[in-house]
């Protein structure tokens, strides 16, 4: 019977029609409705301008429908590919040929060709029929690809672009399953010479049933860096399937890979919370884009107000170098130097004062007790200063000083020193104000060097030299031998640092003591897997033409089993 009445004069049926399934309207106000049951679930959409329509409202309360001469309607309902395809799921308008004087069609129709579905961009000819433009096609069967379209100029290009949602994608995840978890596209206008063949973006679910990409909106710019932002609805997801909203920002080469902000249902039960999604709309006037979000199980809508947006620009000022011979404190016994923090701020509709947290770290990459510098004032690596700006002062700049410990302090003398300060916004409570989001610069660093015995490219090119020997000709078996070994380490080029003095011992030979007249020797007895080694530091830096002398003393025994001779490893390493 379907197949008889389809191919008959039901076809033009539109008793089922369903028409403001979808709807949207322009800028320019034209009215743009699906119908996908007319024409026999075939599906058809209208456009109208919304100000005929108004103008033909009838003056009698009796009358309850009526036409305007003007409304133009598909009427291919005779194409085999469209038959059950739902055409007009969903529409949504805007500017995709070179004649911006009237916007093109984007169409849904997620059961086209045998469920496959699809997406059509048309255009309007002058006999008051459309012209395909564009086909869309998914890449898998009966994902519903088309349940949702948006349009809107993602990358700020000027260029409208176009979102698809296929609430019913299947992902095939590591254990070789495939998982219903919905997923949204991006066709970013003209930015490949076939820009609707191949998806710019994916989008992909995370929960099983969570249906998402049931609903997309554009949300405006709601955090003022320029560009457009996405709200995408799962209305199933979360941990009890109440529903899960995903806000996605804009930017120049699509949309973030992960959300910015997951909105969760506020309702207690199995809502449908993200079924529906409208945004752009400033409904309180603070000058950002609100989002209401529906629920349909709930039957009810949550109202989510844009806070503001503070954008903050900061600076860090610090020496490019640390010279460890200058001794610049009061006392001449450190070398100081200033640290210099400032931070304006900027926005749209923001408080007239605020107050920042701003903390200052010194050689962050450090632990807390082998930082290299510290403030002067507190002797502490860290502090946390307050920081006031208003509209009258939008810019402040706070000095303080800060010292490079004494170099026999710490070891590392070669990686960069770097000092960061990160920002973030006091308790904020202003009646009738919402609290405002910073943004923009909320942490800089830089960083600064301790000038080396280097030359002046600072880079260390030194020349290490080794050499040793012993004055003892043999050692008793079965006795405990006292092996002294005399070494010389000399490096004719420039500085070395962190200089050590590694020493390999045979089996039977144990560490007892290093000596050096010329300097403090610090040595240590550490296994290597099966490895036994004495290291000695000789320097840091051992500086250009030094000669260091030093004496090793050994013990050995356990011979027994010893070839004619041991062999001790020494090498200087840096």
């Amino acid at each position: 019977m379907h197949s008889v009445y389809s191919s008959s004069i039901g076809g033009n049926d539109k008793r089922y029609c369903e028409i403001g399934f979808s709807f949207t309207i322009s800028q320019s106000g034209q009215v743009m409705l699906g119908a996908p049951g007319g024409y026999y679930f075939t599906g058809l959409f209208y456009s109208v301008a919304l100000s005929e329509v108004e103008a033909k409202y009838p003056n009698s309360s009796s009358t309850m429908l009526w036409s305007v001469n003007s409304e133009l309607v598909t009427q291919d309902y005779r194409m085999k590919k469209y038959e059950d395809g739902y055409r007009g799921y969903s529409v949504a308008f805007g500017e995709f040929n070179e004649d911006s004087t009237s916007p093109e069609y984007v169409v849904g129709i997620p059961n086209v060709r045998l469920t496959q579905g699809g997406v059509e961009i048309l255009t309007r000819i002058l006999t008051r029929k459309f012209r395909i433009l564009w086909t869309i096609s998914s890449e898998q069967v009966a994902s519903y690809f088309g349940h949702t379209v948006a349009v809107a100029d993602i990358n700020g290009d000027g260029k409208d672009d176009i979102l698809v949602g296929a609430p019913l994608f299947m992902e095939r995840r590591s254990d070789g399953k495939l998982y219903e978890v919905g997923r949204v596209y991006l066709y970013l206008q003209w930015r490949s010479p076939n820009p609707y063949t191949t998806p710019w973006q994916k989008l992909t679910g995370t929960d099983i049933y969570g249906r998402f990409g049931m609903a997309i909106a554009p949300l405006g710019d709601i955090d003022q860096d320029g560009y457009i932002d996405i709200a995408i609805g799962a209305p199933f997801a979360g941990q009890d399937g109440g529903g899960q909203v995903y806000i996605y920002r804009g930017h120049s080469e699509g949309l973030s890979a992960s959300p910015s902000q997951i909105l969760k249902s506020p309702f207690s039960e199995s809502a449908g919370f993200g079924f529906a999604i409208r945004g752009a709309s400033d409904i309180d006037f603070n000058g950002y884009p609100d989002v209401l979000v529906g629920a349909f199980r709930a039957n009810k809508v949550a109202v989510y107000r844009a806070q503001p947006m503070i954008r903050l620009k900061a600076h860090l000022s610090i020496p490019e170098v640390l010279d460890s011979e200058m001794k610049t404190c009061p006392g001449a016994q450190a070398s100081c130097f200033n640290i210099q923090m400032c931070v304006g701020m900027l926005g749209k509709n923001i408080p007239s004062e605020i107050e920042l947290n701003a903390e200052l770290q010194l050689d962050h990459m450090k632990q807390k007790f082998g930082r290299r510098v510290l403030l002067q004032q507190t002797n502490q690596p860290s502090q946390l200063f307050q920081l006031k700006l208003s509209k009258r002062i939008p810019l402040t700049c706070k000095n303080v000083t800060a010292y490079l410990r004494d170099q026999a302090d710490f070891k590392d003398k070669l990686s960069a020193i770097v000092v960061s300060l990160n920002f973030s916004l006091t308790f904020f409570s202003r009646a009738g104000i919402l609290q405002p989001i910073l943004s923009g610069q909320l942490m800089v660093q830089e960083q600064t060097r301790i000038i080396l015995d280097c030359g002046e490219d600072n880079i260390c090119i030194p020349d290490l030299k080794l050499s040793a020997h012993t004055n003892e000709a043999f050692l008793l078996i079965g006795a405990e031998n006292v092996v002294l070994i005399q070494i010389t380490a000399t490096n004719a080029g420039e500085g070395a640092y962190e200089t050590e003095l590694l020493v390999e011992l045979p089996f039977g030979a144990y560490f007892q003591r290093a000596n050096s007249s010329a300097q403090k020797l610090i040595c240590n007895f550490r296994k290597e897997n099966e490895t036994q080694l004495v290291s000695c530091e000789v320097g840091n830096p051992m500086k250009s033409h030094t000669e260091i002398k030093l004496d090793l003393e050994l013990s050995v025994s356990q011979l027994e089993d010893a070839n004619s001779s041991i062999v001790f490893v020494l090498q200087l390493k840096r």
